[in-house]
């Protein structure tokens, strides 16, 4: 079960965060895509352009990431939100695009821990947590290398409260 879902990056960048769960019989609302006006919005360089997340997987299961009421938040923006909104924001954590002008980047230094975190407002049974931004190859320095992923059905600001769980810590060689 989890109601916020918090990821302890150690690097610059995690962007849109796919959390799965066994598909269930309740409608869901999710946030609107308008890949149109992405494409359009989007001022990176490379000839990669946004590209839409699925609502679902595969094998059916929903992205609560990308639920109406999922709500994004980080410890910072990199150039402290100059970049934003043209690409870079929070917001971009679950917005429903890949791509580098739909991501968010921390403001940390590399090697610092930064976080990101989800709040899917109720509690769901996740079957699997994904993230990925630049689906292009085109920036090979923004990958997480080492994360943690704590759950939570009470939120507390203090990721080493009670009320926060760690179920995964990995770190990528």
């Amino acid at each position: 079960m989890l109601k916020k879902f918090l990821v302890t990056v150690f690097v610059a960048v995690v962007v849109s965060m796919f959390i799965a769960a066994v598909t269930e019989a309740t409608p869901y609302k999710f946030k609107e895509q308008d890949l149109a006006k992405a494409t359009e919005e989007c001022d990176d360089p490379s000839p990669c352009k946004p590209e839409l997340v699925p609502t679902k997987d595969d094998e059916g299961n929903i992205n609560f990431a990308l639920l109406e009421d999922a709500k994004p938040n980080a410890d910072s923006l990199i150039g402290d939100g100059g970049w934003c909104p043209r690409r870079h924001c929070t917001e971009y954590l679950n917005e429903g695009f890949y791509n580098n002008c739909r991501s968010w980047i921390s403001a940390t230094s590399p090697g610092t821990e930064a976080w990101a975190e989800i709040d899917l407002g109720d509690v769901y049974l996740i079957k699997k947590v994904a993230f990925g931004s630049d689906r292009c190859e085109n920036y090979k320095d923004r990958a997480a290398t080492k994360f943690s992923i704590l759950i939570a059905k009470e939120y507390n600001e203090d990721s080493n409260a009670d009320t926060w769980k760690k179920i995964l810590a990995l770190p990528f060689l």
